[in-house]
């Protein structure tokens, strides 16, 4: 939940707010009574070694799955476009 704080508040408890912000919180600065601007984290972006190692942890897929994909991307284009839906 994204909480309202003053300009003012903020000024005078800057490094509090960031912590906070720094944990997860988002803020919504008000000056004068309205918004103006946000105080949020920075979303972290996944580094090539976590990716890595995000692959290397993940479950494999079954092997009917992949046959599936393989076969899925053979014909692709050459069957009839049906809704699944539909009977």
């Amino acid at each position: 939940m994204t909480k309202r704080i003053t300009a003012t508040r903020l000024a005078r408890n800057l490094s509090a707010y960031v912590g906070r912000a720094k944990k997860g919180e988002t803020f919504v600065v008000e000056l004068r009574g309205e918004p103006v601007c946000q105080l949020a984290p920075v979303e972290k972006k996944m580094t090539m070694r976590d990716f890595a190692e995000a692959l290397r942890t993940a479950p494999r897929a079954d092997p009917g799955f992949a046959r599936d994909v393989r076969w899925a991307i053979k014909h692709q284009g050459k069957m009839p476009l049906k809704s699944p839906w539909e009977r």
